[in-house]
């Protein structure tokens, strides 16, 4: 890798001004000297005190002797020497020029097997059952009917109230109601007025002893006035006598520092299109054909193991007396003949044949 930089190629020195010293502002002080004494010197009076001593610190370790005797980390200390850690870097290798091999464990020795035609399975044939369908199921075999008492009603029998005896007005009201007489709240006896005796008389204190005072009027309130000087007024201050004016030289303006474009052409060249290296390109390798694939030339077999290992059931009809009325013969022959001791309709063959048939339980 080359260590040029790009601030190293296209670096170009500027001419600058040298730097000037910048010197602290000038601190400005008055002109004029000051005539008097002041308060300090005037009534400042010396203090007759003795001349401070310096201290030195005080050494309170004994002086003992020199410690000889060597440390541990100097007697037991063993150099080692310190391994540097292991760099995972990859190697800087060259990158071959030979094509990408592409090349498989399956596609170099796989080889292509014959697929040999499927044996044909026969069917399996139905073998029937020789002995007959019981038509007894669980419920029909140990259902046994219950004795059900029926819950007494409650609601009260609808029967009509007869009675030739006439209409009595009296009531619970009117019989048994007391007259209770009010009771009214107890007042006080009034005592009785006594006249006072004499005269009254009608003179209060009020018009004995009220004596009237005078109204003032009321005055308005002005503000107040001070009073004015007749005296002239004299203009001569010590301001006038004793200023002395400053001397401030007037501000200079400040001046703008111009900028100087630079003389040197601008290179345009960047870090890339000086340090790019370029590489070859790698030549992508060649598509394998893969083999030739041996297919069946045979028709194909859609057979499966459902169609194959499939063996249909003989369906026995029900008797379709049991979804009748009773009064009613069914197309094979059968008519209600009467129920058993477990509450099944049980059905007789009209056409000859004595065998009845049991069917659906009363519900």
């Amino acid at each position: 890798m080359e260590d040029s930089t790009l601030y190293r190629n296209e670096y170009t020195a500027k001419n600058c001004a040298p730097s000037l010293p910048v010197k602290p502002l000038e601190r400005r002080m008055c002109s004029a000297k000051f005539d008097g004494q002041p308060t300090y010197r005037s009534d400042y009076r010396s203090w007759d005190l003795p001349p401070i001593r310096p201290q030195k610190p005080k050494d309170e370790r004994p002086n003992l002797p020199k410690f000889e005797a060597e440390p541990i980390y100097r007697r037991e200390f063993v150099p080692k020497c310190i391994e540097k850690p292991k760099s995972y870097k990859p190697e800087d290798r060259p990158r071959p020029d030979e094509p990408f091999r592409s090349d498989t464990m399956y596609r170099t020795e796989y080889v292509p097997r014959q697929v040999e035609p499927p044996v044909p399975v026969k069917p399996a044939l139905y073998a029937k059952s020789q002995m007959p369908f019981e038509t007894l199921t669980t419920n029909r075999k140990d259902f046994t009917p219950k004795e059900m008492c029926p819950n007494p009603p409650f609601k009260p029998q609808n029967l009509l109230f007869a009675s030739t005896d006439p209409m009595s007005k009296a009531t619970t009201n009117r019989t048994d109601y007391k007259d209770w007489g009010p009771s009214y709240p107890e007042r006080g006896a009034k005592p009785e007025y006594k006249p006072l005796e004499g005269d009254q008389s009608f003179d209060s204190t009020y018009r004995n002893d009220f004596n009237e005072k005078p109204i003032c009027p009321v005055v308005g309130i002005k503000p107040f006035e001070p009073k004015r000087c007749d005296a002239k007024f004299d203009g001569l201050t010590n301001y006038r006598h004793e200023y002395k004016p400053w001397e401030v030289p007037p501000p200079k303006p400040a001046k703008k520092e111009e900028w100087a474009p630079p003389d040197a052409p601008f290179d345009d060249s960047t870090t890339n299109r000086v340090s790019y290296v370029p590489h070859p390109c790698v030549v992508a390798p060649q598509p394998i054909t893969p083999r030739p694939q041996c297919w069946y030339s045979g028709p194909f077999d859609d057979r499966t193991n459902y169609r194959t290992e499939y063996v249909p059931k003989e369906v026995c009809p029900c008797c379709p007396a049991g979804f009748l009325p009773t009064d009613h013969v069914s197309p094979d022959g059968y008519v209600f003949d009467h129920f058993d001791e477990r509450g099944h309709q049980m059905y007789r063959n009209v056409t000859g044949d004595k065998t009845t048939l049991p069917a659906l339980p009363v519900k």
